[in-house]
């Protein structure tokens, strides 16, 4: 689900500051920026909008904690675990597919819930690409494996209230606290991210039972001592480790115990990427350094988009509509929830959550929203709604894109020598089994939430 910042040597992409050839889609932001500039202005000109009250509305908040989020990721990273983890588990699984499918997928989720989803995909794809490479495993398998990463990246996000984009707004609007949507939310898509890994290993095992697949102890051993060479001298920086995961308990006892009306959530995670720089005697440049521009724009982009959408009322009159035309509260919810997937899956999950949180903080306002005595469960069950329509299509999650470049550059291949490719086709079927998964299960669990609190 959110942008993140990549480590550039760590991870083989360009550098944010090479003067050389820009990746594609270097300039994207750039070009939406511009577009979206343009449309504002049209409409300030023509009085549909007033630019100004729209600025008024701006989620700075959200901006700076984005921002801070991502430059904690990029230290944390920079200590080497996520690489000796991903390398452990590729050992521990001795091979075995539907163990390297378990593991990677259990430790994915555990990295994403809590750091910047994106990144940690990132970061573990270079050591599957190693023992993959060696394997040789079916196409099948090679499909079905990335895109349940893709689908595991996008539940564990939406987890806790900082591991992606959309769960930061929706901290940042005040339907609900941070103590109130972890409690709420983790169970659910825990449980659902279980649904998920349980399918695809019970498919491999289908699969297995029908081919007879071949015996690959020759390879396991070719696969695993490549790992061990490449990643020899590569080792965790265990006393930065300890001290940055000392801030981070800190932060988040802060984030579920401060009131945001009396410390900003945001104001935390800027504090906290400021003592843990400091703790840690790590070169701030570096990490500066290694900060990615783009994916700031973009939120940036969003939140102003938002903003827009905000002022011009079009989502209150929506709200109104649906009101007026649905009466039962239950309905009304649903119908919401299908809504946002729908948005999520076709816009991605950040421009949907930005432009659907006007609709969904009118339902739940205290006092007129239908939906205010069940602010709370409002919540997870838009975030249960984007998480969906994120698993929708390859581009309406965050890392979707980028995981097909990085597979296509991997230059994988099949038992009988031919490239594997996964991208939007490969993915499709795959896509709309999690996306109607997911949503069902989240209104289950919310709508069964909600009649047991009555």
């Amino acid at each position: 689900m959110s942008t993140s910042t990549t480590l550039g040597g760590r991870l083989g992409a360009p550098s944010p500051v090479d003067r050389g050839s820009c990746p594609p889609g270097a300039d994207m932001p750039f070009l939406m920026i511009a577009c979206v500039g343009l449309v504002a202005a049209a409409l300030s000109l023509t009085g549909a909008i007033k630019l100004t009250a729209a600025m008024e509305h701006y989620q700075w908040g959200v901006l700076s904690f984005f921002i801070a989020l991502d430059m904690f990721t990029a230290l944390v990273v920079g200590t080497g675990v996520l690489d000796k983890a991903a390398v452990v588990i590729a050992n521990r699984s001795r091979g075995n597919p539907g163990l390297v499918l378990l593991l990677f997928s259990s430790l994915l989720f555990l990295v994403s819930s809590f750091l910047n989803n994106l990144t940690a995909v990132l970061v573990v794809l270079p050591v599957i690409f190693v023992l993959l490479g060696a394997l040789r495993l079916p196409r099948a398998y090679v499909v079905s494996f990335f895109s349940l990463l893709l689908a595991i990246s996008n539940l564990a996000g939406a987890s806790t209230p900082v591991g992606d984009f959309p769960a930061l707004i929706i901290m940042k609007s005040g339907l609900t606290t941070f103590q109130a949507y972890l409690v709420r939310a983790f169970p659910l898509f825990a449980f659902t991210g279980a649904v998920v890994i349980g399918l695809h290993f019970a498919a491999h095992h289908l699969r297995r039972r029908k081919t007879e697949a071949d015996n690959q102890d020759d390879d396991t051993h070719v696969s695993l001592s490549l790992l061990a060479t490449k990643y020899r001298y590569r080792q965790v920086d265990t006393r930065v480790l300890w001290r940055i995961a000392a801030v981070f308990i800190a932060m988040f006892i802060g984030w579920a115990t401060i009131p945001a009306d009396v410390v900003p959530p945001e104001l935390t995670a800027v504090l906290g990427l400021g003592l843990a720089v400091t703790v840690t005697g790590r070169d701030f440049t570096n990490v500066y350094r290694a900060f990615d521009l783009k994916p700031v724009l973009t939120v940036a982009i969003m939140l102003f988009v938002a903003s827009i959408i905000q002022e011009s009322g079009l989502l209150e009159r929506l709200a109104g509509q649906l009101q007026a035309r649905i009466h039962s509260p239950v309905y009304l919810l649903c119908a919401v929830m299908v809504m946002t997937a729908i948005c999520s899956g076709l816009f991605s999950a950040g421009p949907a959550a930005a432009a659907m949180m006007p609709l969904i903080l009118s339902l739940g306002a205290p006092g007129s929203g239908p939906l205010a005595d069940h602010s709370d469960w409002l919540a997870v069950a838009f975030a249960a709604a984007i998480c969906a329509g994120s698993s929708l299509f390859v581009w309406s999650a965050t890392a979707g894109f980028p995981m097909s470049m990085k597979i296509t550059d991997a230059q994988l291949a099949g038992p009988d020598g031919q490239r594997l490719k996964w991208g939007t086709r490969e993915y499709l079927k795959y896509g709309v089994t999690h996306c109607l998964l997911q949503l069902t299960l989240g209104i289950a669990w919310v709508l069964t939430a909600i009649s047991i609190q009555r």
